[in-house]
């Protein structure tokens, strides 16, 4: 019980500072920019086509958006670093590095992530005419962004969230590290969709094989 409640208010800490630093929020959601891009551009140029009917250049920015949003997540943890509030970051000084890792998880996915994968599905189920096969493309990017988590989690563990003061031009080379692996191991997720995605089993077998992967 213990656990849960520092959890929680971790969860509750990092929503507040990030809804009130708008310094935060204009460094964080470049982050998620590209892949909103992406879903735009598929959307106006009909390069967001459904990868469980169509296996040609029109899926190309379906298959790129889980990928973006995924590396989007090691610089969102980055960016949780440097705030305007990290006076205050020492009530997250002796947390469980445990309850400390999931309640910024929590906030980051509700705060950033969500929004943007619950977006995206709603778009390509409109474009696909197909909610079902929208929700599984949204399985998809969930389970890339899960493992980008916990790799980014590494991140809160070396260095507490809100900790520096914002900093202009503060390096980013771990993070950028981490997304750089993340776009490659999700690229490869993506190219065997690309060579399997009309087959159901095989579709299966990849969402699987991501849900091992991650857990």
């Amino acid at each position: 019980r213990r656990r849960g409640g520092a959890e929680a208010a971790v969860f509750r800490l990092t929503r507040k500072l990030v809804a009130r630093d708008s310094q935060l929020a204009a460094r964080s959601w470049p982050a998620l920019g590209v892949a909103l891009a992406a879903l735009v551009l598929g959307a106006a140029t009909d390069q967001l086509a459904d990868p469980f009917r169509v296996g040609d250049a029109r899926i190309a920015l379906t298959l790129a958006y889980p990928v973006l949003v995924a590396a989007a997540v090691p610089l969102l943890y980055q960016y949780l670093v440097f705030s305007k509030d990290h006076e205050a970051s020492w009530v997250l000084r002796g947390l469980p590095s445990r309850a400390l890792a999931r309640g910024v998880r929590r906030a980051v996915l509700l705060s950033y992530v969500l929004p943007v994968a619950l977006l995206g599905a709603a778009v390509m189920a409109w474009q696909w005419r197909s909610p079902l096969h929208a929700a599984a493309q949204l399985g998809v990017l969930w389970l890339l962004v899960e493992a980008a988590v916990r790799l980014a989690e590494v991140q809160v563990l070396l260095v507490p969230p809100f900790s520096r003061p914002p900093q202009r031009g503060a390096s980013t080379g771990r993070a950028s590290l981490t997304a750089a692996l993340v776009t490659g191991a999700g690229g490869g997720g993506v190219a065997l969709q690309y060579a399997w995605g009309r087959e159901p089993l095989a579709t299966v077998a990849l969402l699987l094989g991501l849900l091992v992967a991650v857990w």
